[in-house]
């Protein structure tokens, strides 16, 4: 009995962790549409990092552009060669992988 409370308090939580991941996720692209004005030309993916920035790879722009937490532009960085995934990893070191050659710059 105690086996199946501990399962079912496990199963419980993973729904509730995966509810509240997909409401921020829902969120995030309205917001970031909204406040960037619609420069972005083709937004691809989005990671945070520890901080809360928020970065945004932009496909057809070749850059990726960071904002703050609270989603107010902070930098680009251009001339990057099609960049479609993005990852921050705990020390803020920034991960793109490039579409057209499926190569990771870091």
């Amino acid at each position: 009995m105690e086996k199946r409370v501990k399962h079912l308090f496990v199963v419980i939580s993973l729904l509730v962790i995966n509810f509240l991941i997909i409401q921020h996720a829902i969120a995030a692209p309205t917001k970031l549409s909204h406040i960037n004005g619609g420069k972005l030309k083709s937004p691809a993916k989005i990671a945070l990092d520890n901080e809360g920035k928020i970065y945004v790879t932009d496909t057809s722009g070749n850059r990726l552009i960071i904002y703050n937490r609270n989603g107010a532009f902070l930098k680009e960085i251009r001339g990057l060669e099609n960049p479609l995934g993005i990852a921050v990893d705990a020390s803020g070191r920034i991960y793109i992988g490039a579409g057209w050659d499926r190569r990771m710059r870091g």
